[in-house]
């Protein structure tokens, strides 16, 4: 009779869950790079940390964000960087703003497009109100 190998329940050594993602066999991706065979990594904190460490979340991403984001806006399949401030975090047409939590972003909405001034026309809008009024269009 042969011995039956007995697998042993891993868990990720940075965020200490037990899942991870399945290849196209049906395994599961553990990693031991860079930590070494007894301390692995899930599928996700091996993406977050050694794969791209640039997408976390971290304070100086954080920090660039509010400095910049404010001041570009998409226009036409393009990202439009400005000089001036264009984003307030409020949505001009209901009580809704991003800082008391009551909606999580905003979306300038242009009312016209006019190639030689992309932020003529623009208003800011929750994501509802956005929503709204692009269906309006569309029903309309």
């Amino acid at each position: 009779m042969g011995t039956k190998r007995i697998r042993h329940k891993r868990f990720c050594y940075v965020c200490g869950s037990a899942k991870t993602s399945r290849n196209s066999k049906g395994c599961e991706n553990w990693y031991n790079k860079p930590y070494g065979k007894d301390k692995p990594l899930c599928d996700t904190c091996y993406g977050r940390i050694i794969e791209n460490p640039r997408l976390r979340k971290t304070d100086r991403y954080k920090q660039w964000l509010k400095r910049y984001q404010i001041k570009q806006f998409r226009f036409r399949d393009r990202r439009i960087h400005t000089d001036l401030i264009q984003r307030t975090g409020r949505c001009s047409q209901c009580p809704n703003n991003i800082f008391d939590g009551s909606c999580r972003r905003t979306n300038m909405h242009h009312w016209i497009y006019l190639t030689c001034l992309p932020w003529f026309g623009t208003q800011e809008l929750c994501n509802r109100c956005h929503n709204i009024i692009h269906h309006a269009k569309t029903t309309s």
